[in-house]
């Protein structure tokens, strides 16, 4: 997994693996549907593989987008612990 800093652009989608992506547009960091846990068995799913970059990779972020949380793909236990550190979270 990568450690190195993910850096801010001005206008940039970096997809993390499964449904997480870093979304830098206007000045703002937005995370989608955080998933940071690794590989392995998740209550009834099996994760593959782990996230490309950790969470304290991202860096602080604006706001973090969860489109649903009833699955574990979606909303993982470190994706929900990063989702609190945020300002705002919106579902």
């Amino acid at each position: 997994m990568t450690t190195t800093p993910l850096a801010r652009q001005d206008c940039a989608v970096t997809v993390l693996g499964g449904p997480t992506a870093v979304i830098d547009m206007g000045g703002l960091r937005i995370v989608s549907d955080p998933t940071f846990d690794e590989a392995g068995p998740h209550g009834y799913l099996t994760k593959t593989a782990g996230p490309a970059r950790a969470e304290d990779a991202v860096g602080p972020v604006d706001l973090v987008l969860v489109s649903h949380d009833l699955h574990p793909d979606n909303l993982d236990e470190r994706g929900r612990s990063f989702a609190l550190t945020a300002p705002l979270v919106l579902t």
